[in-house]
């Protein structure tokens, strides 16, 4: 009997490429959508770094254990009595199918 463990071992290597590039593309566009909706909301930066700092200090990520893969964001979420202003939300569960070594990866 053949040994396919490095066919295998290949194409979990294509697939975590795979994965690796729509995660990229999906972060970009995250930032994208958080941008353009801080933006509609009044919020303009001068600088990448001054957008960064905005959301390490500012911009909040809510999750339940109900739904761990829908995160709700908001500007200085206090608690959920107060979760200050919703900026919008988003999906990451990452999903993988392989039809006929067509190989497709959806996030969202």
């Amino acid at each position: 009997m053949k040994d396919f463990s490095k066919e295998i071992e290949f194409a979990h290597s294509l697939m975590d490429d795979h994965i690796r590039k729509v995660t990229q593309e999906f972060n970009n566009k995250l930032e994208s959508y958080v941008r353009d909706n801080l933006k509609s909301i009044g919020y303009e930066f001068s600088t990448d770094n001054d957008f960064y700092e905005f959301c390490k200090k500012r911009l909040h990520r809510i999750t339940t254990t109900e739904k761990p893969n829908y995160h709700e964001l908001y500007i200085d979420f206090v608690d959920l009595s107060n979760p200050g202003k919703f900026v919008g939300c988003y999906s990451d569960e990452i999903k993988t199918s392989d039809n006929n070594g067509i190989i497709t990866v959806t996030i969202g």
